[in-house]
């Protein structure tokens, strides 16, 4: 993948951090380790490396000359300090997020509001990202970037919630002796949900294609690349607070010592604190 491709991949919005957070309460697929009192940090060390690797796939596929690995190295070393502070605002956010969602009432204000200020963050990251990509783009010949462009057109497969997940929503439902009207509602909103990150997916890989298709040109039209990023960018914000209306909706249908048990475990994946 290009640097390119991790912009589309990670910062196209709020991206699937957020989003598969939201889907966990949304499925009540509370799989938190029955004895772990809280989520251990993410390692940034090797949360750099897998960057490094996956950046450094395609540029093998373009045959690139020793100088243009140098430049894509120095330009990746410094993203290093703003992917840090994504991912930290990124756990910081999801732990308030919990917060919110674990109230007797959900305060669905303070998550709408979670939601905006992950997205600003996620851009702010985005940007650099884009930045870089169109900063490199003259470092390669138009046969390079043709190859890279043809190497990232797959689409994404489509989703569907893991096997994993189900059995630990099948879990939570009986333990928390849910009828058959609550399993519905579950089974509801799970295919609901589905459906809506399959159209989202496919939205996305358009915005990909779009964006190759600028990153090729000799001249590409920068203003209109922006563009393209920021609508993307609201479009998956718009579709997590479409996400959260609905699964605070959901929750109401659960009687307080019903989502108890749930909150529980939601509260097991607050990331733990930093030493």
């Amino acid at each position: 993948m290009t640097h390119l491709a991790l912009l589309f991949n990670e910062c196209l919005g709020v991206k699937m951090r957020p989003v598969s957070l939201i889907f966990v309460f949304a499925a009540f697929a509370a799989t938190a380790c029955e004895n772990a009192p809280c989520s251990e940090p993410q390692k940034l060390e090797e949360l750099h490396e897998r960057f490094d690797e996956r950046s450094s796939e395609w540029i093998d596929e373009a045959a690139p000359y020793p100088l243009q690995l140098e430049k894509v190295a120095e330009k990746r070393a410094t993203l290093r300090p703003f992917r840090e502070k994504l991912v930290r605002g990124r756990e910081a956010d999801t732990s308030k997020m919990i917060d919110a969602f674990v109230k007797p009432t959900p305060d669905v204000a303070t998550i709408h509001a979670l939601v905006n200020q992950a997205q600003k963050s996620s851009m702010t990251y985005g940007w650099k990202l884009f930045e870089l990509a169109f900063d490199l783009q003259p470092l390669f010949t138009t046969e390079q970037r043709q190859l890279i462009s043809d190497g990232m057109s797959e689409p994404p497969d489509p989703f569907s919630t893991p096997f994993l997940a189900r059995r630990a929503i099948d879990y939570t439902m009986f333990k928390i002796d849910a009828d058959d009207e609550q399993k519905s509602a579950v089974a509801k909103s799970l295919s609901s949900t589905e459906s809506k990150i399959n159209v989202m997916l496919k939205a996305q890989h358009k915005t990909k294609m779009a964006l190759l298709a600028n990153w090729t040109q000799r001249n590409p039209d920068l203003p209109t690349a922006k563009a393209i990023v920021q609508k993307s960018s609201d479009d998956v914000t718009g579709f997590v607070h479409g996400l959260i209306d609905e699964t605070t909706t959901l929750a109401q249908r659960f009687r307080p010592e019903q989502r108890e048990f749930v909150n529980d475990r939601l509260v097991r994946m607050k990331t733990c604190p930093t030493k």
